[in-house]
């Protein structure tokens, strides 16, 4: 009887091996260029840009989290290059500072450069930024709010239109001595179909360490660590990597699929 007991439990366990062998996560390669694309949807460290890397926070993030102005702008930077309709119109206009404009609109004023008396500035279509935005984040845009690009251009929605160009008021924030380090370390596909990213995340700012990128506690064991180093930007990739690993924090990037398979960003964690 026993015997039999035995035979059944191994026969069990060698089946349930089976199903998480063949029907389990699976590895996916991190320099793909499908992760390499998807990765890069998470944003860049430019504070200055859509605010930055908005999915590094102590709590799980999703999209309604992340603030509407910074996921247009992030669907503004993930655009077809070809629906920005790119334009140059010289000056009609003096602001009360004496500076150059250029009105687009009523209600639109751009600032023309110094020298050539011009605007540089695109215009994209609701449907065009609305096709991006539900690309990066599996839904439509609830609400078309004017955004900034960088600390100098912003985008103005008038009638079915955006309106993109430079503004005379400059909105810099200040990030001194600010290092952003990340290491990718595996993808996986799980069996649901999600795509999962797994990276190291730490931020080195006025020569401490933050395991986010916003207001946090400082990681006290990787200053104290850090503080050993002379200059860390001198230290080689493989130095810097072996760091991160040891101090930095893991981060989990969920990946979902829309109804036509293509990928968009559900959500990130702290592991």
């Amino acid at each position: 009887m026993k015997k039999n007991c035995y035979l059944i439990i191994a026969c069990v366990v060698l089946v349930l091996a089976i199903i998480i062998i063949f029907v389990g996560d699976k590895s996916l390669d991190i320099t793909s260029e499908e992760i390499t694309k998807l990765y890069n949807t998470l944003g860049t460290p430019d504070l200055n840009i859509c605010g930055g890397l908005n999915t590094y926070t102590a709590k799980e993030l999703k999209v309604t989290d992340i603030p509407l102005e910074n996921r247009l702008c992030e669907a503004y930077y993930n655009m077809d290059d070809k629906d920005k309709i790119n334009e140059n119109i010289k000056s009609n206009k003096v602001s009360s500072s004496k500076n150059p404009l250029c009105e687009i609109e009523e209600g639109i004023s751009f600032l023309a450069s110094s020298d050539t008396k011009e605007c540089s500035y695109s215009h994209i279509s609701k449907e065009s930024i609305n096709t991006s935005y539900k690309a990066l984040f599996g839904t439509d845009i609830t609400e078309y709010l004017p955004f900034n690009l960088t600390s100098d251009s912003t985008c103005f929605m008038k009638d079915e239109e955006y309106y993109c160009g430079s503004t005379e008021t400059i909105n810099m924030t200040l990030n001194p001595d600010t290092n952003i380090l990340r290491l990718k370390n595996k993808a996986l596909k799980t069996y649901s179909g999600e795509i999962i990213i797994e990276d190291y995340f730490l931020r080195i700012s006025g020569g401490k360490c933050y395991l986010t990128n916003g207001l946090g506690e400082e990681s006290t064991d990787c200053t104290t660590a850090l503080s050993k180093y002379e200059d860390f930007n001198t230290l080689s990739d493989e130095e810097k990597n072996s760091f991160i690993k040891k101090y930095g924090q893991k981060y989990r990037h969920v990946f979902k699929k829309d109804a036509d398979n293509n990928y968009y960003w559900y959500k990130s964690y702290q592991k």
